[in-house]
């Protein structure tokens, strides 16, 4: 049984080593892109919006899909905190929940 938890773990290492490496490799290729898609790290409510705004182009969502799915990591919480952390200061996330509770703007009605 150990054997099999064992296997089970260096297959999981691999596979994120796997990922880690086309990561890096993607990340190299579409590095001129992610500079002229946005200027990250959203840093005000407004930019929230403008960003919001340039998302109904479909062009730029699909590469902003692209790029962002570059970003993935071996769990979805870590992949999630990766994305947010990359787009997005604190003090604009802290503005945010996903309901709007305590005065704060509902991420939930977002378009």
């Amino acid at each position: 049984i150990s054997l099999k938890y064992d296997l089970q773990e260096l297959l999981t290492k691999v596979d994120r080593l796997e990922n880690q490496r086309t990561y890096n490799h993607e990340e190299n290729i579409y590095q001129s892109d992610e500079a002229v898609l946005w200027n990250f790290p959203i840093t005000t409510l407004n930019e929230v919006i403008l960003f919001e705004e340039k998302l109904q182009d479909k062009t730029f969502r699909f590469k902003m899909v692209k790029y962002l799915s570059l970003m993935v990591r071996s769990t979805l919480s870590e992949t999630v905190r990766h994305i947010l952390s990359s787009m997005f200061i604190n003090s604009v996330l802290s503005q945010y929940s996903f309901v709007g509770q305590k005065k704060k703007i509902g991420i939930f009605f977002i378009k």
